[in-house]
């Protein structure tokens, strides 16, 4: 197992005795990254649903107009600015980007 060590270049043997052990056990499976727990989303997908629709309509609208109206249109929906801001990002794969203003060209010298 040193030698597997070496060849993923693991710093401590322990790991790879700890991977052969698991595929022992347990097959290809033992080697999968188990699912941790963890909070349950409070975002589903009627709130998707409810965004998806609000920056369809209004792509100008912001991360705050958006909390507004899920918490009026979802009763007891209590959200930070943080998780709506992920859901967001990682579930609807949408960014913000600050708007840039030019000014117009003068028609006058």
């Amino acid at each position: 197992t040193t030698v597997i060590a070496a060849k993923y270049g693991l710093k401590v043997p322990r790991t790879a005795q700890r991977w052969v052990e698991a595929f022992r056990k347990h097959g290809d499976e033992g080697l999968m990254r188990k699912q941790h727990g963890g909070r349950k989303p409070v975002l589903n997908e009627s709130h998707k649903a409810y965004l998806t629709a609000l920056f369809d309509d209004n792509p100008a609208a912001t991360i705050d107009e958006a909390i507004d109206g899920l918490t009026k249109d979802f009763v007891g929906l209590e959200i930070k600015r943080s998780a709506v801001n992920n859901f967001l990002k990682h579930e609807m794969k949408m960014t913000f980007k600050k708007v840039q203003l030019h000014a117009e060209a003068r028609d006058s010298p």
